[in-house]
């Protein structure tokens, strides 16, 4: 990292990978228990605490990333600031986890989908690699922010449903979860074709792992609310954008 050295250690591929097999293999441990575990007050806890750090990250990257004339951050300049909040993104991606052994704990194995295993096994390696390569700063932060605006809302649902209560806009928190593939799609292009400061090879491999996401959240909103409508309105979108 290039102004938090201390932290380099975190982001190394032995330390990386090592994580990753630990949550690969604790899935497959709880899953061998078949109790079904009451987590109320837990879970509670956790969506509280999830709200209060993506409130943090979202920001601290408003404060340091964003401006309305460029919310992208093309060709913004590395600072401080946004390292900072880029690692404690990635430091959340940890925090993430949670998410997958309340499921398996709670025996709602339904939602233990490969979407979500790939998702958070896969994402924390993706910020990991740019903080180790001195790269997770400056138009990078887009995606980061965006994450921490999307989990903001996201555990705000959950937090609120724990309660007892039912949210009317349940299917927009995954709409919105769409939009976010989308924007980084569109973001990774734009940085293709005009970013100068940080590696363009990084926005390919970006662009590339959010079509993977978006064409596995397409197929799982499809099962889930029966039908791909969604899925081909939001590729017009993203080609009509380009277009013009």
């Amino acid at each position: 990292m290039l102004y938090f050295p201390q932290y380099d250690y975190y982001t190394t591929w032995p330390f990386m990978l090592s994580v990753v097999a630990f949550y690969l293999l604790s899935i497959v441990v709880l899953k061998l228990n078949k109790h079904k575990f009451q987590l109320d007050i837990f879970m509670k806890f956790y969506n509280f605490t999830q709200i209060v750090l993506c409130a943090y990250m979202t920001w601290g990257f408003i404060l340091h990333g964003f401006s309305l004339e460029n919310p992208f951050g093309l060709n913004h300049e590395f600072t401080q600031g946004i390292e900072w909040f880029m690692f404690v993104h990635y430091v959340s991606k940890y925090l993430d986890f949670f998410d997958t052994w309340i499921m398996i704990l709670k025996q709602n194995l339904r939602q233990l989908s490969f979407l979500h295993v790939f998702h958070h096994s896969s994402i924390l390696l993706v910020w990991g690699f740019l903080l180790q390569m001195n790269q997770a700063n400056g138009t990078a932060y887009f995606g980061a922010f965006l994450n921490s605006i999307v989990h903001l809302i996201m555990y705000s649902h959950y937090l609120w449903t724990s309660f007892g209560f039912t949210n009317p806009f349940k299917k927009w928190v995954t709409h919105i979860q769409m939009i976010q593939f989308v924007l980084c799609i569109v973001h990774s292009v734009l940085s293709v074709i005009f970013e100068t400061v940080l590696e363009k090879r990084l926005a390919y491999l970006q662009f590339c792992y959010h079509i993977i996401m978006i064409v596995l959240f397409a197929d799982f909103y499809r099962k889930t609310y029966s039908g791909n409508s969604f899925f081909f309105f939001f590729f017009f979108f993203f080609f009509f954008y380009l277009y013009f």
